[in-house]
């Protein structure tokens, strides 16, 4: 793999030519809400299917080419096509993607409150979900795909985001500001804080608070503290650190506690997780969908 950096983007590229994927960053006025572009391209000539894992943010993802599949298991539940605009709410369970190995898009990744403003509909209706919201998009926005795939280069799209997010970000509502605040105790806590100091600080009653949460960010806060939880977890795992140590250092109550909740939010035990990260070739099966977290696994592709 190689990899380069320029003009505020890093790209990374197959010697071979297969496959490239470019970061980008987003105009400075939308970095509190927006985490990054990322522009991707394959033509490896085989099936790709990756696990993705629940991560704390919404993805957006337009797609230039050959569709993609999303599904909890192993029947697809929606297929998304070229043209279309894929977006992937908060999530407590992993998920599989696939796509025949040709395929080109690009992905938003967007703090909670910023999808809010940005989408103007609950984010409780994209929870737990992937929505296709093209016929969401309307006006001068309704072009916004077909702009992007016209686009010259990865940077030129990413102009085009920019251009796109700033006119949304402009008309779209602010999202309740009590609640992005116990949405970042709980971030910086990695979902340990009680949900009680959470409900006390904001002085609301439990109902009201989880009703608010669902609202703005998707996931009643006992989930979303679940995601941050299992985030803590996957990285102390990826960087060797033993099972037993994992749950300690990540808010679990005991080691069955977290073997139970990793199980059932990612469908593998901690080590089955551990030796599909370690089997992973290096490249682009390393190439996780935000920095300094770990958000995906390469899989074998289905059986016809």
């Amino acid at each position: 793999m190689g990899t380069t950096v320029r003009a505020g983007m890093r790209e990374s590229r197959c010697p071979a030519g297969s496959w490239e994927v470019v970061d980008g960053r987003p105009d400075q006025r939308l970095r509190g809400g927006v985490r990054g572009y990322r522009g991707y391209r394959f033509g490896v000539g085989h099936t790709l299917r990756r696990l993705e894992m629940p991560i704390q943010m919404v993805s957006m993802v337009v797609l230039f080419d050959a569709p993609i599949r999303m599904s909890r298991g192993p029947s697809a539940t929606l297929q998304c096509g070229a043209g279309e605009i894929l977006v992937t709410g908060l999530q407590t369970q992993a998920v599989f993607a696939e796509h025949s190995g040709r395929m080109e898009a690009v992905e938003v990744l967007l703090s909670p409150g910023m999808a809010y403003r940005l989408l103007g509909i609950p984010m409780s209706d994209i929870a737990e979900a992937h929505v296709s919201i093209t016929d969401l998009v309307r006006g001068r926005d309704a072009r916004v795909a077909d702009r992007l795939a016209a686009a010259p280069d990865w940077a030129a799209r990413f102009d085009v985001l920019d251009d796109f997010l700033l006119r949304r970000c402009a008309d779209g509502r602010d999202p309740d500001a009590q609640v992005m605040e116990s949405w970042r105790a709980l971030q910086r806590s990695s979902g340990t804080d009680r949900i009680r100091l959470l409900r006390d600080t904001a002085g609301w009653s439990s109902r009201h608070l989880e009703n608010r949460f669902r609202q703005t960010i998707g996931l009643a806060p006992k989930k979303a503290a679940r995601v941050f939880r299992l985030q803590r977890a996957l990285s102390l795992l990826a960087a060797g650190t033993r099972p037993s140590q994992v749950a300690m250092g990540s808010g679990f109550s005991d080691q069955a506690h977290f073997s139970r909740e990793f199980k059932a939010m990612t469908g593998l035990t901690p080590s089955q997780f551990v030796a599909h990260r370690d089997g992973e070739p290096a490249g682009s099966q390393r190439l996780d969908r935000v920095d300094q977290q770990v958000t995906s696994l390469m899989l074998p592709a289905l059986s016809a």
